[in-house]
């Protein structure tokens, strides 16, 4: 699979703001990639795909909703995050330090699109399957590496910080064993999870 992007598609995302760089990864990368999948691929290998997966993201899912009826963008995007939750836990990079937030504020869709096309060059020219791995450990590595600086600056994840840290919440979810394992700090889990949560709110499932 095509690596040597990889890190210059995260030096991309992390030079754009958060608003621009969760609608570069959550709408265009995602919504191009998906578009091509429903044309090429059918359901059965995807689910076929899913299921083979080291802790299937598909069995995880009717474990926890007691249902097998997934629609199948939303279980593509399963597939997506599996990956992008196995990158968080192998720590593959560090989060970035930068003295300043982007100088720009708002959603730049001009510079965001740039960055889009960038990505969707490489990843609409792999396998499904490597498109699938290669969005799961971009948005891991961003998520992972995404400098302070940026996500301070954004409103909507500093008001989610407050909620999470006033309400004393407990780390949770996936990728919260790093913490107990001394892996990661709190407070850089919570930059993470924050972010992860602002770019799920991002997708669209519907969008064809």
């Amino acid at each position: 699979m095509e690596l040597l992007t990889l890190p210059l598609h995260v030096e991309m995302l992390n030079k754009l703001n958060i608003e621009t760089a969760v609608y570069v990864l959550g709408l265009e990368v995602y919504r191009d990639y998906t578009r091509q999948c429903v044309r090429t691929v059918s359901v059965e290998e995807l689910d076929q795909w899913a299921m083979s997966l080291e802790d299937s993201p598909r069995a995880q899912y009717i474990t926890s909703y007691r249902g097998s009826d997934i629609p199948y963008r939303f279980l593509l995007w399963l597939i997506v995050y599996h990956y992008k939750n196995r990158t968080i836990l192998e720590r593959k990079v560090q989060r970035w330090v930068a003295d300043q937030p982007p100088s720009t504020v708002g959603l730049q869709k001009e510079e965001g699109l740039g960055v889009a096309r960038a990505i969707n060059e490489v990843v609409l020219n792999l396998p499904w399957q490597e498109g699938a791995e290669y969005l799961g450990m971009l948005t891991g590595m961003w998520l992972l590496s995404c400098p302070e600086a940026s996500i301070l600056a954004d409103p909507d994840c500093v008001k989610e910080l407050a909620r999470v840290r006033n309400k004393g919440t407990q780390p949770g979810g996936p990728f919260s064993s790093l913490v107990s394992e001394g892996k990661m700090t709190e407070d850089d889990f919570w930059l993470t999870a924050v972010l992860d949560h602002y770019l799920y709110l991002t997708y669209d499932f519907e969008l064809a």
